[in-house]
C-alpha cells in the first residue's frame, strides 16, 4: 500500500496558565519576578488522576477567587498554602521539556518543593509511567490577572489560549496545503485502496480472454465494496475512539491517530462513520462507482452526518456562520428561504440558536436586523413565543457584540458586562489600534503590489479590503493578503515591541474579501457556551470557512462542527438534524 503524505495544518501550542501576580514569592520578598534574577530549584513532580477540583484549597483564601479548574488543565498542588495561585516554569533536565503550571491546591502528603501535577501537565514533560521525576522549577510571573467566574465568565485559562489562536508560524504558500483538510485527506487515502483494487470498469467489447461477469456479479461486487468501505471506516472509528480515550487521560499526542494525522484536533463526541457511510451510499451510490473514487466532498458529507447522529441526543446550542451558510455572500436572509422553518424547528426543540458572524456593526442593531430580515419576519409571521424568541442570539464581530431577539421580533444589544469576561473587556484601545494599523498597512501594500481593484475599510475592531462593484478577486490573491498579513502581525506580536499589544486576532479569506478582526470565533463560541450553559459536546457550529484561511476553522477546538459549502447544503444538514432530534426525543436530556 502506498505511503500517503499528509500535509500538516499548524496548530498552536497553547499557553494554558494564568493567575494573579502576587507580590510575595517563596524565593523573594516584594520584588517583581521580572525585576530580579530567577533561580532554579531542584524538586520532584508526581501526578494525580483526580477529576473533582471544585474544592481546591486555594479557593477563597485571602480573597482569592475560584479558578475554573479542569483535570486537563496545567495546574498543580504543593505543600501548604503559601504558593496559592503562583506560577512555575518546570523543566525536565533529561529531555529539556518545559511546562508552566499554576498552583491551585494544597498537597497534604507532599514534601517541601514537591509539585503534584495533573496528568495533562505531567505528560508534557515526562512519561506518566515514570511516576516520580526529578525536575527543576522557577517562579514566573503569570500572564494575566485572575478573575471571578460568574455564569457568563470565561476561564482565565481560555483567555490565554484564545490570545494565540491565530498566532501561527508562517509557512510559504507553495509548501503548505492550506486548501486541504488533513483528516479528510487521510480518510480519502484509506478509501482509495478498495477502489483501486476492486472497482473494475465494465468492458465495452467482448474479450474472450476476460472472465465474463454474470448480471448477478455486479450486485456482488457492489455489496463487497460496501463491506470493504465499511470495514475501513469502522477501523477509523476505533482510531477516533482511542484518540478520545487518550484525550480524557490528558495524553492525546500518544494516540495512533495523532501519529497518522499529526494536525488532528480535539474530538468532542464519537463519530459513527460506518452508519453515516451507509446512509450516504443509499443517496449517492458511492460503492457502485467504478471510475470516480470517494471524493473530498463525499467524506465531508459523511463526517457531517456522523456528527449529526452523535450530537443529536445532547445538542443544546447550535451556532451558524452567516454568509454562504444561511444566505448568499453579501446578501440578506431571504424571507422565503426554507431555512426559516428549519431554524424555528430548532427553537421548538428547545435549542439555543445563534448566528456567529464576522460582520461588525457596533451599536447598530438595525444593520443586523437587515441582514436577518427574512428570518425575523418569519418569526413574526409564526407568532413565535417570547421564550423561543429569547433563545435566538446574534454574535457579531466574531466575539465582540451580542444581541438577543425580543418578543417584538427585534434584536437588542446586551451589555458587555453581561457576557464578556474581564480579560476581553480589558483590551485597550491602543492595543487594538496597534494591531489594526499594522494589518491596514500590510493590506494596502498587497493592494499596491498586486494592483487589486479594492478599497480598505476600517472599523472599530476590524480592518479589511473589499472589491469594487462588479469585480471578482482571485482566491490566490485573497489568500496572499491573508497569509502575508497574518505573518506580519505574528512577527510583530512576538517581538519585544509588540508583545505588550498581544491580543487574539483572526485574519481570514471571506470568499470575496479579506478581513482582520480583533478576537475570533473560538472566543465567540466559548462566550456563548459559558453564557448559555452549554458544553463542547453539546454545541454544534455550522459554517463554510473551515480551511486554514477561514474564520470557522478555530471553532473546532471548542465544539463539534458541520462543514457545509452553501445555504442549500445547510438546509440539507438541518433537515437531517431535525429528523434526528425528533427521532431521539426520548434520549434527549436538554435542561
Amino acid at each position: 500500500m502506498k505511503t500517503f503524505t499528509f500535509f500538516l495544518a499548524l496548530f498552536l501550542a497553547f499557553t494554558v496558565i494564568t493567575a494573579e501576580d502576587n507580590e510575595e514569592q517563596w524565593f523573594a520578598s516584594s520584588i517583581n519576578p521580572f525585576d530580579q534574577k530567577k533561580r532554579d530549584i531542584s524538586a520532584k513532580i508526581t501526578f494525580y488522576e483526580g477529576h473533582s477540583l471544585d474544592n481546591a484549597a486555594c479557593y477563597g483564601r485571602d480573597g482569592l477567587p475560584e479558578y475554573d479548574a479542569k483535570s486537563t488543565d496545567f495546574i498543580g498542588a504543593m505543600k501548604g498554602l503559601n504558593n496559592c495561585y503562583k506560577c512555575l516554569e518546570i523543566t525536565n533536565p533529561k529531555n529539556k521539556k518545559k511546562v508552566v503550571v499554576k498552583i491551585i491546591d494544597k498537597c497534604a502528603g507532599c514534601k517541601k518543593n514537591q509539585v503534584d501535577l495533573t496528568r495533562t501537565a505531567f505528560s508534557k514533560i515526562a512519561n506518566p509511567d515514570d511516576g516520580i521525576v526529578n525536575i527543576k522549577f522557577r517562579a514566573v510571573s503569570c500572564p494575566s490577572k485572575v478573575f471571578s467566574l460568574g455564569g457568563s465568565m470565561l476561564s482565565e485559562k481560555f483567555c490565554l489560549e484564545s490570545r494565540s489562536i491565530s498566532v501561527t508560524e508562517f509557512i510559504n504558500y507553495a509548501l503548505r496545503a492550506h486548501k486541504r483538510d488533513p483528516f479528510i485527506e487521510f480518510i480519502k487515502g484509506m478509501l482509495m485502496t478498495p477502489f483501486v483494487l476492486h472497482a473494475r470498469p465494465l468492458p465495452h467489447i467482448y474479450d474472450p480472454t476476460e472472465k465474463e461477469d454474470s448480471p448477478g456479479d455486479d450486485d456482488y461486487h457492489m455489496d463487497a465494496n460496501v463491506a470493504r468501505y465499511c470495514d475501513i471506516l469502522s477501523s477509523i472509528e476505533e482510531l477516533i475512539n482511542e484518540h478520545i480515550r487518550k484525550q480524557a487521560k490528558g495524553v492525546p499526542d500518544q494516540s495512533r491517530l495523532k501519529r497518522l494525522v499529526p494536525s488532528i484536533s480535539t474530538f468532542h463526541t464519537q463519530l459513527p462513520l460506518r452508519e453515516s457511510f451507509l446512509l450516504a451510499n443509499t443517496k449517492h451510490s458511492i460503492a457502485a462507482r467504478r471510475f470516480v473514487p470517494p471524493s473530498f466532498n463525499d467524506i465531508r458529507r459523511i463526517l457531517n452526518t456522523a456528527q449529526n447522529i452523535a450530537i443529536a441526543p445532547k445538542l443544546k446550542l447550535i451556532t451558524f456562520d452567516g454568509d454562504m451558510t444561511l444566505y448568499d455572500d453579501g446578501k440578506d436572509f431571504e424571507h422565503d428561504s426554507e431555512l426559516v422553518k428549519l431554524l424555528m424547528k430548532l427553537l421548538e426543540h428547545d435549542l439555543y440558536v445563534c448566528v456567529v458572524t464576522a460582520a461588525g456593526y457596533p451599536g447598530d442593531a438595525s444593520r443586523y436586523e437587515q441582514r436577518l430580515s427574512g428570518l425575523l419576519k418569519g418569526f413574526e409571521n409564526a407568532r413565535l413565543s417570547k421564550e423561543m424568541c429569547e433563545k435566538f442570539f446574534v454574535l457579531g464581530g466574531e466575539c465582540n457584540y451580542l444581541l438577543q431577539c425580543q418578543d417584538n421580533y427585534h434584536l437588542k444589544y446586551l451589555k458587555e458586562s453581561e457576557y464578556q469576561p474581564q480579560c476581553i473587556r480589558s483590551w485597550k484601545p491602543d492595543q487594538i489600534k496597534a494591531i489594526l494599523d499594522l494589518a491596514q498597512e500590510n493590506l494596502q501594500r498587497c493592494i499596491d503590489d498586486m494592483k487589486l481593484p479594492c478599497t480598505v475599510l476600517r472599523k472599530s475592531k476590524a480592518v479589511g479590503i473589499v472589491p469594487k462593484p462588479n469585480v471578482k478577486i482571485f482566491r490566490e490573491q485573497l489568500d496572499e493578503c491573508v497569509l502575508s498579513t497574518q505573518h506580519r502581525i505574528v512577527n510583530y506580536l512576538q517581538s519585544p515591541r509588540g508583545s505588550e499589544n498581544s491580543l487574539p486576532f483572526c485574519a481570514f479569506n471571506g470568499g470575496s474579501d479579506v478581513w482582520v478582526d480583533i478576537g475570533n470565533k473560538l472566543i465567540g463560541v466559548h462566550i456563548l457556551q459559558e453564557f448559555l450553559g452549554a458544553k463542547p459536546h453539546e454545541t454544534l457550529h455550522v459554517g463554510d470557512q473551515f480551511l486554514s484561511t477561514g474564520n470557522d476553522f478555530a471553532t473546532r477546538h471548542q465544539c463539534c462542527t458541520l462543514w457545509i459549502v452553501s445555504p442549500v447544503e445547510t438546509q440539507n444538514v438541518l433537515v437531517e438534524l431535525t429528523a434526528l432530534l425528533e427521532a431521539k426525543k426520548p434520549e434527549r436530556v436538554v435542561k
